[in-house]
């Protein structure tokens, strides 16, 4: 007889739970358990270099990092450390877990990231960051539900197109879009090849597939690594409510609800 399948319960939690100072490195204690035994390294997927990512964002979808917690001697806890610029924020935990290989986000909140969740919903398809140039393009709008194909062209102070784009985490690029609800992420990787070797470099365009989840505001930030730097380029663009058949079709609105 089968033996019956134990369900994955996950839980995550930090310590301590508050910013003490704005603008001065700060280390935190993760704790990640399923089934509250504590997740070990050996029980998670590897995926782009690194086995826990952790996507940590402010209520105004302003500061942005991307950190990777380092295990203690304690199975199932971490640490990690950031200089936060805000008061509260909200850490992602991107992790796929061996026990059912699927990728999984936990939230933990940093300070009363409740009250602070104003996001600034500045519509902007380029930046510039380091001293580089990145341009978003859509081929067609952002509509819920549907995919899209949309490029970012990485070009120097001179217009010129950059081709030195060094290998960040497995790939060129790391895409991360936070929804205006800050409930609704998506952590993506540029189409193609990935580079093999730290000495492979990318550019100047970067090809990625959208599919969003959420009408409304969305910001994405796209990190690079150029001449060793570490570059976070901020972009902001809207995404509509999913198209409604017309009466004529004989089809009833259809609503889909994700969750991560």
């Amino acid at each position: 007889m089968a033996q019956p399948v134990t369900p994955v319960v996950l839980n995550a939690h930090v310590t301590p739970s508050a910013i003490d100072k704005v603008g001065h490195k700060q280390t935190f204690v993760l704790r990640i358990t399923n089934n509250d035994q504590g997740l070990s390294l050996d029980q998670l997927e590897e995926v782009h270099t690194r086995k826990i990512h952790l996507l940590i964002v402010d209520g105004t979808l302003t500061d942005y990092h991307h950190v990777h917690p380092t295990p203690t001697k304690v199975a199932g806890t971490y640490q990690f450390s950031f200089i936060p610029q805000k008061n509260a924020y909200r850490v992602w935990i991107d992790i796929t877990p061996k026990a059912h290989g699927k990728q999984t986000f936990l939230t933990v909140d940093l300070g009363d990231f409740e009250k602070t969740m104003a996001p600034l919903k500045t519509l902007s398809q380029e930046a510039t960051v380091g001293g580089y140039a990145f341009r978003l393009n859509l081929k067609d709008p952002l509509r819920v539900g549907q995919p899209a194909m949309a490029t970012v062209d990485v070009t120097d102070q001179a217009g010129k197109p950059v081709t030195t784009l060094q290998p960040v985490m497995g790939a060129f690029a790391h895409i991360v879009g936070f929804s205006e609800d800050l409930r609704t992420i998506a952590h993506i990787h540029p189409m193609g090849p990935e580079p093999e070797t730290q000495q492979e470099r990318g550019g100047p365009t970067l090809s990625f597939h959208l599919e969003p989840k959420k009408a409304g505001f969305l910001k994405l930030f796209v990190q690079t690594r150029i001449g060793n730097q570490d570059l976070f380029a901020p972009l902001g663009v809207n995404v509509s409510p999913e198209s409604i058949a017309a009466p004529d079709q004989g089809h009833a609105p259809h609503e889909g609800h994700h969750h991560d």
